[in-house]
């Protein structure tokens, strides 16, 4: 006995291997796209920041310049993330003061970003702080891992060094002034919020908790904080909270 062909099955398999060829095919072409043609695909806003494109969609790189500070951002795309119905990328930036790398990750109604690491300089915070003068001693972040996912935070670890300095910043509309003392931040989450905890390097004394939510930084400030800020005159045990405040990220 002849066992029958099933003609149908044939060309469904026929089928499927031609639509992931083809697929492949428009991948590979889409990687290959120079940066500077896919960039017209983004917001006039972003655009005006850079003024150089080099490299192509799947590794590249744009010199950015915004309120007058300068860098490059480089990229190089993991098409096999792909597979995984997410769009990722090994990220730098590079400029005169600062020097950041960490893997990005799109997709599925989240966006991750992956052992997040390197100095970052506060003169370049001060580009999105304009109301805060901070002290010229870089930021050390150190394996900072974030994920935020259907408007909650999800994951949250990793530390942020800094030896402090006088800092002048914007707390609910007012400026106040603060000369810290060498500080680390361990980032954490709970309770679908980000959790930024910060300690004095040489005793581990808790100073300060900021809360980061959906659209908003909530704060509490302790006694042994505020004794750092030469005109405060409260009187209260060192771990009192004694200041708590909540502002939209708008306010900064």
């Amino acid at each position: 006995m002849f066992k029958k062909i099933d003609h149908s099955d044939k060309e469904a398999r026929a089928y499927n291997w031609a639509l992931f060829a083809t697929i492949l095919l428009l991948l590979a072409l889409i990687i290959q796209t120079p940066a500077r043609v896919a960039a017209k695909l983004l917001p006039l806003a972003v655009r005006n920041m850079v003024t150089d494109w080099g490299g192509s969609v799947w590794r590249g790189q744009a010199n950015i310049v915004y309120q007058g500070f300068a860098g490059q951002l480089r990229w190089s795309l993991l098409p096999a993330k792909l597979l995984t119905l997410k769009l990722a990328a090994d990220i730098e930036w590079l400029s005169p003061h600062s020097r950041l790398k960490t893997q990005a990750q799109w997709g599925m109604g989240q966006w991750q970003l992956l052992q997040l690491q390197g100095d970052v300089s506060p003169l370049e915070l001060q580009a999105i702080l304009p109301d805060w003068r901070l002290p010229p001693q870089p930021l050390a972040l150190e394996q900072i891992t974030l994920k935020y996912q259907q408007h909650a935070w999800t994951q949250g670890q990793g530390q942020i060094q800094w030896q402090g300095g006088a800092v002048d910043y914007v707390l609910n509309g007012q400026q106040q002034k603060i000369n810290l003392p060498a500080i680390t931040m361990d980032v954490t989450h709970q309770n679908n919020n980000l959790v930024l905890t910060m300690v004095e390097q040489q005793t581990r004394a808790k100073l300060a908790l900021f809360t980061v939510t959906k659209d908003r930084l909530q704060s509490q400030l302790s006694q042994r904080l505020l004794a750092y800020s030469p005109n405060y005159r409260g009187v209260a045990e060192p771990d009192a909270i004694v200041v708590t405040t909540s502002q939209p990220w708008n306010s900064f």
